[in-house]
């Protein structure tokens, strides 16, 4: 059986499909996450769920919602703080990196087969080709 590792970017994941949506994509009370990953990975061994997100100081209901997705099986929640920039909202950094460092560090340690990678971010490219070599 295949060993599956899902690496997920949930801001960039969230922002494309509110973007396919016309911006009426439902929270993350109304999307069901685990049976989601399920559905990608059947008939495989899921490893782990590297779900990497932005901290959230606006909602406690969503920070609450990252910690209830930490305490599913497979999940491992990693949060980044949200940085301001020339008074705009605030900016997500190193989630990018962080995936796409375990994406190529797990593959050079052989701990999986296949990846899934969920985003809708192009800056995973290079990574990837890496990997597939």
């Amino acid at each position: 059986m295949r060993r599956v590792i899902v690496f997920w970017d949930y801001t960039n994941f969230h922002a494309t499909l509110r973007s396919l949506s016309g911006g009426t994509f439902p929270g993350a009370a109304q999307f069901d996450f685990i049976k989601f990953v399920e559905q990608l990975s059947k008939e495989s061994e899921l490893v782990k769920i590297y779900f990497a997100c932005s901290s959230s100081r606006d909602a406690e209901s969503v920070q609450g919602f990252f910690e209830y997705l930490d305490w599913q099986p497979h999940f491992y929640v990693k949060q980044f703080e949200t940085r301001r920039r020339d008074g705009n909202d605030g900016v997500e950094k190193q989630v990018d990196v962080y995936i796409a460092s375990q994406m190529v560090a797990l593959a050079y340690e052989n701990a999986y087969d296949h990846a899934i990678l969920i985003s809708g971010d192009e800056d995973y490219v290079p990574a990837l080709e890496i990997v597939h070599q």
